[in-house]
């Protein structure tokens, strides 16, 4: 961390917060508390002074969470060009710590990716935005593994442009009206992703105004919140970033409550983490289906600690099992004979002759 430069965060430094607020117990990263830094769950930092400092001000003073996970502020990233957000990522991931980034680009990262692939192998990303956007292709290592990027709440009328594409992602679509619909359906994709960012142009204006692009479509500032919740639940997620704020056109605050909210419910859905995946626990149960067109068995289990779900994806030449996160409204599809979306979206990746 001695080489990468930071400046703390002033909110810390100037203001004084109740001991029931959350800014009272988050210590911002100095000299002499570096050593402490693995002890620490959460890292927040700025990629953008101005919304970062915007959103530290009104999240710090929300009321602590009942169930509080060690977070310190690291301060605004002076130099925020690939290499050394890339370092910085590294060596917060090398220590465990999920990073909380306020600010920056808008269009998706690579680096944050590749970041993260060099701690795990990064599988599934999300990004929660109106459209897809052209990603920001890294000069470091290109993508080595296939990834499903999933694009949460866009809107189809958006879609004007071809949009360059990187031969190793797959994008999946998930329309504003159908999230909004049933937004449950959100969490097993959350579940399996290694990150997420918001954009708050995704927000309607009435809800977040201080954005370019918002307009009068979007999320309801609840369900942006409860995507953070089922973020935070995640036993995969790692980073989270939020985008999309331009202070000078925050009047009311709305668009900094809207993001500090969203951290706040990720934060205290953090220490909810069930760490029950089939690959670590037994206190499963199997389901198998048997559909009749296409003739196919599916497999799947049931957590007895949470209720969550997941397809299995068995192997007949190994004794390797992959699973998908899914929801018991796949488990009902199934038995209906029809096979669930997200089987038919990873079936070429995880078993292809079943196909």
């Amino acid at each position: 961390m001695q080489d990468i430069q930071l400046v703390p965060a002033k909110i810390l430094t100037e203001s004084k917060f109740l001991p029931g607020q959350l800014g009272a117990h988050i210590p911002a990263y100095s000299s002499k508390n570096a050593d402490q830094l693995p002890a620490f769950k959460l890292a927040v930092i700025g990629l953008d002074s101005g919304a970062a400092d915007t959103i530290r001000h009104t999240l710090y003073q929300y009321t602590r969470p009942d169930t509080l996970p060690k977070i310190i502020d690291l301060g605004n990233l002076t130099d925020t060009d690939e290499s050394n957000l890339h370092e910085l990522i590294k060596n917060l991931r090398f220590n465990k710590i999920i990073p909380i980034l306020l600010g920056g680009n808008a269009r998706p990262d690579l680096a944050l990716v590749n970041a993260l692939h060099d701690d795990t192998p990064v599988k599934s990303w999300a990004t929660v935005d109106k459209l897809q956007r052209d990603m920001i292709a890294t000069n470091s290592a290109p993508l080595t593994e296939k990834i499903q990027w999933h694009w949460i709440g866009v809107q189809k009328h958006l879609f004007n442009s071809p949009i360059t594409d990187n031969p190793k992602c797959q994008h999946i679509h998930h329309r504003l009206g159908t999230v909004r619909h049933d937004i449950k359906e959100m969490e097993p994709v959350l579940r399996d992703c290694a990150g997420i960012d918001f954009n708050l142009c995704a927000v309607r204006s009435a809800e977040a105004p201080a954005n370019t692009e918002a307009g009068p479509s979007g999320f309801y500032s609840e369900e942006i919140c409860q995507l953070g919740r089922y973020a935070g639940l995640s036993d995969n997620i790692q980073l989270l970033k939020i985008t999309g704020l331009n202070p000078a056109l925050d009047v009311h605050n709305y668009s900094a409550t809207c993001a500090a909210q969203t951290i706040w419910y990720f934060i205290e859905a953090l220490a909810q983490r069930k760490l029950d995946h089939p690959t670590i626990s037994e206190r499963m149960t199997s389901y198998t289906v048997s559909l009749k067109d296409p003739e196919i068995e599916v497999r799947f289990v049931k957590s007895h600690r949470s209720g969550r779900w997941w397809i299995a994806f068995d192997n007949a030449d190994s004794a390797d099992t992959k699973y998908l996160s899914c929801s018991h409204k796949d488990y009902l599809m199934a038995c209906q004979n029809i096979l669930p979306d997200r089987f038919l979206n990873a079936a070429l990746d995880f078993h292809p002759s079943e196909l």
